[in-house]
């Protein structure tokens, strides 16, 4: 997965949340795990996009629905 180095900041928009420290831990120990050890922010954006996109991928895990035999 490619991801764009660091977001420029000329158009961002502000956005903030609040956070549980269990959350806040995870999120630094996730990108503490990445080589370039990208900052709070940026490792959040990620988490986020690869979230969306695997919502969006079909799922190779997702059983095939069958319709229910009628009795």
């Amino acid at each position: 997965m490619r991801y764009m180095p660091y977001m420029t900041l000329t158009h961002d928009k502000v956005f903030q949340m609040r956070a549980t420290d269990e959350f806040l831990r995870r999120i630094d120990d996730w990108r503490r795990q990445r080589q370039e050890l990208p900052s709070r922010a940026e490792a959040i954006r990620r988490l986020i996009e690869a979230g969306l996109r695997a919502e969006a991928a079909p799922s190779a895990k997702a059983p095939a629905r069958k319709k229910a035999a009628k009795a």
